[in-house]
């Protein structure tokens, strides 16, 4: 699936002794805005590329599911 990213924002947040970033990504495909969270926690490997993604960037992923959506791959075009 190709994604245009919109905005990217990143929240820190403090859970007891630790913490988490939280990434709100605002992506457009097929036409149509949707955003997804990603949690620094889950899939860092994604959440560390998509975190420095800059607004109007075109880029390929592959969703695959697993109870929810799971990004596995990504690729910039």
């Amino acid at each position: 699936m190709q994604i245009q990213i919109q905005e990217v924002t990143s929240n820190y947040v403090q859970k007891g002794p630790k913490g988490y970033t939280q990434l709100e990504v605002v992506y457009t495909a097929n036409g149509k805005n949707s955003t997804k969270k990603l949690f620094s926690f889950s899939n860092p490997q994604v959440f560390n590329v998509l975190k420095d993604a800059t607004s109007g960037s075109n880029w390929e992923i592959e969703v695959k599911k697993l109870g929810g959506s799971i990004v596995t791959g990504l690729h910039t075009r």
